[in-house]
């Protein structure tokens, strides 16, 4: 989106619809002002998403007109609406932008919203609370059967999630169990996997260079969507490789058994190593895919039974933990709000996804992380 963009809809005389509105002016800092503002970004959220644009002059019959420009700071006016959106919206609209666009007749204000699937979203202001949705044109409120739908399509798009998170766990230690392996699984499901979102493109994963312990992995497509294995498998096709589905979950399962060893211990720093190598690329190449918004990251330990976790202390002694019955651990999925902060920084996940593994053993937390979160030498 930038001054081209909004140029072509001028020229074109685009109309207002389902996913665009035009206004004028931006919205004043007075209660009318505010409850306006946030009425139109919950309308687009709890339909398919869509583009407010502020500044822009229109016909009788609601078509893009002129550019007539923000005389205010655009970048103050956008960081208020931003704190506005979120201080007045419930739940907190995922990947919301609002951007200014300078052009040569002026500079415009753009709120996106992006399509949801947390819904339904309310506007609230004090004593004033509203579920608007986006009817063509115009914004109304939600009747008792659009919003039943929204929360049972909330609680059944959990539970697909949830399903299909243990349902392929399971594959995975049958696999595990048939040669005798303990395994690390990441899964990372974003949320439009299981709702009405976008699927990746397989073609541009395909093209693109992914490195497993600075190797570079090979791809090729599979039942499942797209596979991408090291040149020669160390264990099995099924481990140390990234599947990517076509509904946008990716997968990757790890061997943690110790080297050599046949008294019971997890390798635990290959897990910390492991997740914060894929974590980023996974997400750069989700973005690339065309797949945005939120997700969950979850790690199971399989076939586990019977083991320990190995470390070595703060006081640098090899040591483990006590050793567990059950043959499967799945951790409570960790939830990233935006797709993009696991590529700027994976490591607030990874650690709270270790700390979960280590009190699961009867440990305090992951030793691996000093107090201040920052990995140890």
């Amino acid at each position: 989106m930038d001054e081209k963009w909004i140029e072509r809809l001028i020229i074109d005389g685009e109309p207002e619809g389902q996913r665009l509105d035009f206004k004028k002016v931006p919205p004043s800092n007075e209660e009318k002002g505010i409850k306006s503002f946030i009425t139109d970004l919950c309308a687009f959220a709890n339909a398919q998403g869509g583009t407010l644009l502020y500044g822009i002059e229109q016909t009788s019959d609601g078509r893009a007109k002129a550019i007539i420009g923000i005389d205010e700071n655009v970048d103050d006016l956008a960081l208020r609406l931003q704190t506005k959106a979120r201080n007045h919206i419930y739940p907190r609209i995922t990947g919301l932008a609002i951007q200014p666009i300078h052009t040569q007749h002026g500079a415009i204000l753009a709120a996106v919203v992006p399509e949801q699937y947390e819904g339904p979203f309310q506007a609230t202001l004090s004593e004033w609370q509203r579920f608007p949705v986006r009817t063509g044109t115009r914004n109304a409120d939600m009747d008792y059967r659009q919003l039943g739908n929204a929360f049972l399509g909330r609680q059944s798009m959990s539970q697909r999630l949830e399903n299909w998170r243990l349902a392929r766990s399971g594959v995975i230690e049958s696999q595990a169990a048939a040669i005798n392996e303990r395994i690390a699984f990441l899964q990372v499901l974003p949320l439009s996997a299981f709702a009405s979102g976008n699927r990746p493109d397989l073609s541009v994963l395909r093209r693109s260079a992914v490195t497993w312990s600075n190797c570079l992995m090979n791809s090729r497509y599979n039942i499942h969507g797209l596979v991408m294995t090291l040149a020669e498998p160390v264990i099995s096709p099924t481990f140390n490789c990234l599947q990517w589905h076509r509904n946008g979950v990716v997968d990757a399962a790890w061997q943690i058994t110790m080297t050599g060893s046949i008294d019971g211990r997890l390798q635990t720093k290959k897990s910390v190593d492991r997740m914060s190598d894929l974590l980023p690329q996974i997400s750069n190449l989700m973005e690339k895919s065309g797949i945005f918004g939120s997700l969950l990251v979850s790690l199971s330990l399989l076939n586990v039974s019977d083991h320990g976790l190995y470390f070595r202390a703060v006081d640098g002694y090899e040591t483990s933990t006590q050793k567990i019955k059950q043959s499967a651990i799945h951790l409570e999925p960790e939830f990233v709000e935006e797709a993009q902060s696991l590529s700027d920084n994976p490591m607030p996940v990874v650690r709270r996804l270790m700390d979960q593994m280590f009190q699961c053993f009867g440990e305090d937390n992951c030793p691996h992380f000093t107090r201040n979160g920052d990995l140890r030498n």
